[in-house]
Formats: structure tokens, C-alpha cells, sequence
């Protein structure tokens, strides 16, 4: 029970905790073998393994205490915020290692560091021009290229820190969770700078906010309705439509509150990581809201959300069989099978634990979506074969599926990018593939993989993301920034092997002419889905589609 005092009004409200006799049975530390630079850092996920089949991050539990070997090559934080995070310190390998102790019963983990003479080669943040109305906030990235190749995503790093050269047009955030977020808080330009300082060497790198005078004309919240069964969750997107006709992504933004009107039914969460997701308490209704306050204009918007009685019948991990080589990663994907003949994809509900029966082989995520990394993504570690599991627990009810991961000794003989040679107009992007054919036949598409570092050789005239998926922005994605030719690279190493691929882009000072959505006439029933498509006719006689474009 949470119980509040304000002016004198007393306030209460309760929830209830099933504590279980659950042993740990394991604890893995992932990744299990990394590297970084002298001078920055490293997060490491402590994963407790349960004897119920579920699994915790206890990354930052206060049961859990993390330590370096190797002191003077690397320490690692037992701070709450930073907690698992190592820092390079000097050129060498550190074994860092976890230990919890809980109802009497020790168990610990380790992973390997290798801090490396890698130094900071350039910076970059992106992207390199946005912009965003008054009131609310847009996410910079600062990306470190390093002298072998490499790229690290440094937003948060706290070698990194943030400035506006404008602070009455833009505050830039650099508290931890938020750090890189810009805020608009007056009509006009501000340059965000990101500054780091790395063994005594200092870089830098600039992009610009232009902050508008759009206000927010309507607020929607999506999908209008949708159920879910008790126990599981449900993810709203709010979708704000301001006043210059652009649209903004806000459902994790900080003007925006969520709540239920019928907490009994359903709750929703405000915090950071899940934000405006619901989850199911017990049967019936409940409408989801979202309201937004900026520059003293509320607006909100709701949803229908209703909480059904239908339980899981059968979880099917998906694909059955599948191979990897050492060191790079693989995504599975978790179904439920519900009583009432409907399917939802689990894969990153909070509600399934993933895990291997061979750490030693390959490890899986349960921390969501973090450096590239999403939940229930398996990583190769060593050769030989693992069974992957997800277990889910449901009101009681415990269900789980598995999968084979076979790790292979495999290597990358080539990597190739593709389109090799694509032309966008400014302002537009162009998503890059890169696939990497290995020395028994197969190819693996390694896009998005956390081995493989996107960089442009002309960041005056287009970015490219090395975040994931971020505000409609994948990894891989460029952004043309300004008219001239760029080349867009990427580079990956795997167990010391460096490979990398070029390709083109020509960015051009083409206009759109048109925009065309397709079909023109459609029809679905109500509850199912439709697809359109948005394509953009350009002044030089091309089409892009723009469907899913930030623009």
C-alpha cells in the first residue's frame, strides 16, 4: 500500500504481491564477451535464473554486487543509476563478475572486458538537422567511431556531455535516462552540441533544433480498441498532430500522463521504458487516456481497452531450428495461443522470461531493447547447440516453448550492402540492408546486429542511424541532409575478424511533386488491419515510399 498526505487529505491505494518459494537456479551476466575503449563504458545484465522457469533482471538489485579482477584495467559501478556498467581504465582484460546472495544462497556470474588502445576517432550526432514545436522534446544520438572500425552508441556515456549554444530556445537534458533529449522552449534556432573527453583527448559534434511555433491540434491514441487477457499487456502509441501538419510520436514524451478509468481492470504504465503500456488486471473494461500539457494547452485523447478471461492454450517459440556463427545474434519470436482463437505476439512481454539451457553456448536477452539487443534475441557464443526458452507465467498458469539454436563455427567471408548505389532527396531517408555471406553457404541479414557499426564518410550530406529502432529511424536508415554524395559503410567484428561494405548515396535537390496513399478504395471488417502505402513522386521523374519515412 502506497498511502499519500496532502493538504490534509489522506490518499491510498493497494496492490498485491504473491512472493513465491522460487530458488535462484542460475545467474548469467550478458554479454559474455565485449570490448570497449580506454575511457568509456560498458553496461553488463545480471539475469537470475528461477526454479519456476521465469527469469529476473537483477542487474541493479541491491541483493546483487558487482566487481572487477582487474582493477586498474577496468572498474565497474555499484551505483543504483549506473549499477553493471564497466569503465575502461587502461589497455587490457578485466573479468567482471556479479554475486547475489539471497535467502542464504550465493551464486555469481562472470563476463570478459577487453578495454582496448581504440581511440575516438570522430563524433557524430544525429540527427544532423530537426526540429520540434515548443513544449515538447526530440532525442539526439551521439555515436563515437573508433580507430579500429567500431561504433559506439555514446548518448548516455558519462564521458559525453551535452550543451545548447541557444538555452532561451532549447535545454538539453544530461541527466541519465533522458541524456541527448533535447527541449524546445522558444520559437528559433539552438545548436545541441555533444562534447566528450576520452585519455585526454577531446572530440566533439553538432547538430541543429530549429523549435517552431506548431501547436498541438489534436491528440490520438492507437489502436482505438483492442483487448488483451488478464495478466498479459497491451502497448498504446500516442500520436500528437500539430498545427504545421507534421505528426510526433509522444507516447513516452514527459508532457504526456497515462491513466486508466477503471484501475481494477486495467493499469497503465507512466514509466519511462513501458510507457502507455496497459496491462490486464481482471475481466472487463477500461478506457486508456493520455492528456498532454504544453505551453498551458491541455490536450488528450482515449482508447478502448478490454481485459478478456481467454487464457494462453499453447506458447510457440518461432523459428524451431535455426543456426548462427559464433558471435553474432538471432531473434526469436514468442506466440500465445489464446482460448478465444486469437494469437499475440509475446516476445517482449513482461510476463515471459527467456533463457538458455546452455549459457556457455549462447545467451538470450530479457532486457528489451537495449544497444541493438531486443528481448529474446540469442547471441553465439561458443560452438555447439542450445536449446532457447520462453516461459511465460500467467495468473497462476505456466506455459513455455523452445526452440534450437545451433552455433556454428561459421566465419564472415564477405559482407555486402545493398542498394549499392540509391539516390533520396533532402529531408527523406533510404534504408541500407547489409547481409553477411559466411563460409558454409548461408547469409545471415545483419542490419541491425550490435557487431555491426553504419557510419557515412560526409555527414554534412547524409547520417545513418546506429540505434535500432527509434522514432521510425532503423539502424541502417540514412538521412539525406544536404545535395552531394556519400559513402555509407558498414564495418563488423566478430571474434577479431573486421569486415566491412560501402554503397552509394547520391542525396539530390529534388522536390516531392505528389503524394500518392494506395488503395485509393479499400475495405476491412471491423477488428482486422489494413496496410497503405504512401509514395512520394518526385520532381526528377522518381518515386520513394515514404510510408514509414519520419518525414
Amino acid at each position: 500500500t502506497a498511502t499519500g498526505v496532502a493538504n490534509g487529505q489522506t490518499f491510498s491505494a493497494s496492490a498485491e504481491l504473491q512472493v513465491t518459494d522460487a530458488v535462484v537456479k542460475s545467474l548469467v551476466i550478458t554479454p559474455k564477451v565485449s570490448e570497449i575503449p580506454v575511457g568509456l563504458k560498458h553496461p553488463f545484465i545480471a539475469t537470475a535464473y528461477l526454479s519456476d522457469g521465469s527469469a529476473l533482471d537483477v542487474t541493479k538489485d541491491e541483493a546483487i554486487s558487482w566487481s572487477s579482477d582487474n582493477s586498474a584495467v577496468a572498474s565497474v559501478s555499484n551505483t543504483e543509476e549506473t549499477k553493471g556498467s564497466a569503465k575502461g581504465l587502461a589497455v587490457g582484460k578485466a573479468t567482471i563478475t556479479a554475486t547475489g546472495v539471497a535467502n542464504g544462497q550465493t551464486f555469481s556470474a562472470i563476463a570478459e572486458l577487453e578495454v582496448t588502445g581504440a581511440v575516438v576517432e570522430s563524433l557524430v550526432v544525429t540527427p544532423k538537422v530537426s526540429e520540434s514545436p515548443v513544449g515538447l522534446k526530440h532525442p539526439f544520438i551521439a555515436t563515437a567511431y573508433l580507430s579500429d572500425g567500431s561504433a559506439l552508441d555514446v548518448t548516455k556515456d558519462e564521458a559525453i556531455s551535452w550543451s545548447s549554444d541557444n538555452s532561451a530556445v532549447a535545454s538539453v537534458s544530461n541527466t541519465d535516462e533522458t541524456k541527448g533529449s533535447a527541449k524546445g522552449l522558444a520559437v528559433g534556432t539552438a545548436i545541441i552540441t555533444a562534447t566528450g573527453v576520452a585519455n585526454g583527448q577531446t572530440f566533439s559534434a553538432s547538430a541543429e533544433l530549429e523549435v517552431t511555433g506548431a501547436v498541438v491540434e489534436s491528440l490520438v491514441v492507437t489502436p482505438k480498441v483492442s483487448e488483451s487477457p488478464v495478466g498479459l499487456k497491451h502497448p498504446f502509441i500516442a500520436t500528437a498532430y500539430l498545427s504545421d501538419g507534421s505528426a510526433l510520436d509522444v507516447t513516452k514524451d514527459e508532457i504526456i500522463s497515462w491513466s486508466s478509468d477503471n484501475n481494477e481492470v486495467a493499469s497503465v504504465s507512466n514509466a519511462e521504458e513501458t510507457k502507455g503500456s496497459a496491462k490486464g488486471l481482471a475481466v472487463g473494461k477500461a478506457i486508456i487516456t493520455a492528456t498532454g500539457v504544453v505551453n498551458g494547452q491541455t490536450f488528450s485523447a482515449s482508447a478502448e481497452f478490454e481485459v478478456t478471461d481467454a487464457v494462453v492454450e499453447s506458447l510457440v517459440v518461432t523459428p524451431k531450428v535455426s543456426e548462427i556463427p559464433v558471435g553474432l545474434k538471432h531473434l526469436f519470436i514468442a506466440t500465445a495461443y489464446l482460448s478465444d482463437g486469437s494469437a499475440l505476439d509475446v516476445t517482449k512481454d513482461e510476463a515471459i522470461s527467456w533463457s538458455s539451457d546452455n549459457n556457455e553456448v549462447a545467451s538470450v536477452s530479457n532486457t528489451g531493447e537495449t544497444k541493438g539487443s531486443a528481448k529474446g534475441s540469442a547471441k553465439g557464443l561458443a560452438v555447439g547447440k542450445a536449446i532457447i526458452t520462453a516461459t511465460g507465467a500467467v495468473n497462476g498458469q505456466i506455459f513455455s516453448a523452445s526452440a534450437e539454436l545451433q552455433v556454428t563455427d561459421a566465419v564472415v567471408e564477405s559482407l555486402v550492402v545493398t542498394p549499392k548505389v540509391s539516390e533520396i532527396p533532402v529531408g527523406l531517408k533510404h534504408l541500407f540492408i547489409a547481409t553477411a555471406y559466411l563460409s558454409d553457404g548461408s547469409a545471415l541479414d545483419v542490419t541491425k546486429d550490435e557487431a555491426i557499426s553504419w557510419s557515412s564518410d560526409n555527414n554534412e550530406v547524409a547520417s545513418v542511424s546506429n540505434t535500432g529502432e527509434t522514432k521510425g529511424s532503423a539502424k541502417g536508415s540514412a538521412k539525406g541532409l544536404a545535395v552531394g554524395k556519400a559513402i555509407i559503410t558498414a564495418t563488423g567484428a566478430v571474434n577479431g575478424q573486421t569486415f566491412s561494405a560501402s554503397a552509394e548515396l547520391q542525396v539530390t535537390d529534388a522536390v516531392v511533386e505528389s503524394l500518392v496513399v494506395t488503395p485509393k478504395v479499400s475495405e476491412i471488417p471491423v477488428g482486422l488491419k489494413h496496410p497503405f502505402i504512401a509514395t512520394a513522386y518526385l520532381s526528377d521523374g522518381s518515386a520513394l515510399d515514404v510510408t514509414k519515412d519520419e518525414a
